[in-house]
């Protein structure tokens, strides 16, 4: 077999088994209600997850939590404050569908300090890119 299709052949069983991609936007509330991308993943898989929060005004925090949809409801991973890229590795511990929850959170501590430059009646929103990778 020639070296260059050896390779080939290793680099792809190196790849991961599922990679899966969305690129959505969330408003942004006082008492948000998390939104769920979930996905089904096999128990003991290796999960990586990135996102992409570029800043989007100082009144807005992206919180994160990753959850699994089995009997124990595992919670894997929880951050605040998501900005620029993350990236986090999970191993599942059960066969389950896994959610990877958003929730964009208008900061109430920094909406009181910056009320001159606040509009009320303006819509926030916070664009992001999720990015999961199984295998």
């Amino acid at each position: 077999m020639p070296t260059s299709l050896r390779s080939l052949l290793a680099l792809t069983l190196l790849l991961p088994l599922s990679v899966s991609a969305v690129k959505f936007s969330l408003q942004a509330s006082h008492n948000p209600t998390p939104k769920c991308l979930w996905n089904y993943a096999m128990s003991d898989t290796l999960v990586v997850i990135s996102v992409s929060a570029p800043m989007a005004g100082n009144l807005q925090r992206l919180d994160m939590e990753v959850v699994d949809g089995s009997s124990s409801r595992n919670t894997y991973q929880s951050k605040r404050g998501l900005k620029g890229e993350t990236r986090m590795a999970i191993t599942t511990h059960a066969d389950a569908d896994l959610g990877v929850c958003f929730k964009n959170v208008l900061d109430p501590c920094k909406f009181y300090t910056s009320l001159f430059g606040f509009r009320g009646g303006k819509t926030r929103n916070k664009f992001s890119r999720l990015e999961i990778s199984q295998g």
